[in-house]
C-alpha cells in the first residue's frame, strides 16, 4: 500500500471517531493530539499526523488507536497513539481488510491536568 492509499484511511478512522463522539464537521477542522514517537507538545494538523503514522510502503504500526472529543476552545480533537508493537507488513495490522491499523475507539475524555 502506498500513502495515497493509506491516507483514505486515516480520514475514515477520524470521520467514524467524531460520529462516534457526537462531533460534527461544522465545528471546525479537527486537530491531532498525537501520542507517540515523536510526541508533539501542541495538537497538529491531521496532514502533520498522517505523516508520522506514515512508515514505508512495507511497514505499518499494527494498531493506532483513534478517538474524539471536544476540545476547550470547541476544536475537534483526535487523540491517535500508536500502539508499542513493532512495525510490520500491512497484513498484520488491526484490521487489514478495512481499516488497516486505525482501531476507532469510543468517544475519549480529557483527564484534568
Amino acid at each position: 500500500m502506498d500513502k495515497s492509499g493509506f491516507a483514505p484511511l486515516f480520514q475514515e478512522a477520524i470521520r467514524r471517531a467524531l460520529e462516534q463522539a457526537g462531533v460534527t464537521g461544522s465545528l471546525g477542522e479537527p486537530v491531532v493530539e498525537f501520542h507517540g514517537k515523536p510526541n508533539p507538545e501542541r495538537p497538529i494538523a491531521v496532514d502533520e499526523a498522517l505523516d508520522l503514522l506514515w512508515l514505508s510502503p512495507d511497514r505499518f504500526y499494527r494498531v493506532v488507536d483513534v478517538a474524539a472529543f471536544l476540545g476547550e476552545d470547541n476544536p475537534p480533537v483526535i487523540f491517535v497513539r500508536p500502539a508499542g508493537f513493532e512495525p510490520s507488513a500491512y497484513e498484520d495490522t488491526w484490521e487489514p481488510q478495512g481499516l488497516g491499523p486505525f482501531k476507532v475507539m469510543g468517544p475519549a475524555t480529557r483527564a484534568a491536568a
